[in-house]
């Protein structure tokens, strides 16, 4: 997987960030009676609400510019990096199939999953076989041999989870939107505290 950029890792931290501080403010019950900022300290906040409705737009902005270089970035990225783990995973299966079909299939046959699911499931391939005119002799010929999928399957649950398991491509890409969900549906609606959607409608 290509390394994120610096500025795809500043908003997927912002998402964090935010997220982290509406949870400790949350799970923690914290009352804001007083706050510091560029040296000056406010005391005695009459609406706090304010402050914690300030950090719902931040968090709210946050996720949105992730969003934005998510799909920007992302989708690629998962793509390549589940069909390599497919790839990895399925490809030797392929190979081990096809050899036990042709005794001297091409060396250099591309065994590709990927190739695979783009002629239908059709292996296409070249092995030496019995001349038609000679069967004493043998030529390198074509052959397509049909591979269903239960013969795969395994292999492609096995890829599927190296995928998610395996690879940081979810935690790196993902996790940010479930962490910022978790945030949104406990602090916002669940949780009786003054920040909660209710609290600050009220």
């Amino acid at each position: 997987m290509q390394l994120m950029d610096e500025a795809f890792l500043r908003q997927r931290r912002n998402v964090f960030v935010t997220s982290a501080i509406l949870l400790v403010l949350c799970l923690g019950g914290v009352e804001i009676k007083e706050l510091s900022l560029a040296g000056m300290k406010f005391e005695a906040f009459r609406k706090p609400e304010v402050f914690l409705l300030g950090i719902w737009v931040a968090f709210g902005y946050f996720v949105y510019r992730y969003l934005v270089y998510f799909l920007e970035v992302s989708p690629r990225q998962l793509s390549n990096t589940f069909v390599r783990e497919l790839e990895r995973a399925v490809n030797p299966r392929i190979e081990v199939l096809v050899h036990r079909e042709y005794q001297e299939p091409n060396k250099s046959g591309l065994f590709s999953y990927a190739f695979l699911l783009r002629h239908g499931r059709i292996y296409k391939g070249q092995a030496l076989l019995p001349m038609d005119s000679d069967s004493s002799k043998k030529e390198l010929r074509n052959f397509d041999m049909p591979i269903p999928i239960f013969k795969t399957l395994l292999w492609e649950i096995w890829g599927v989870i190296r995928f998610a398991l395996l690879t940081p491509a979810l935690s790196e890409h993902l996790l940010p939107f479930a962490i910022a969900l978790a945030t949104v549906v406990y602090c916002g609606f669940i949780a009786t505290w003054s920040g909660s959607f209710h609290a600050l409608a009220a």
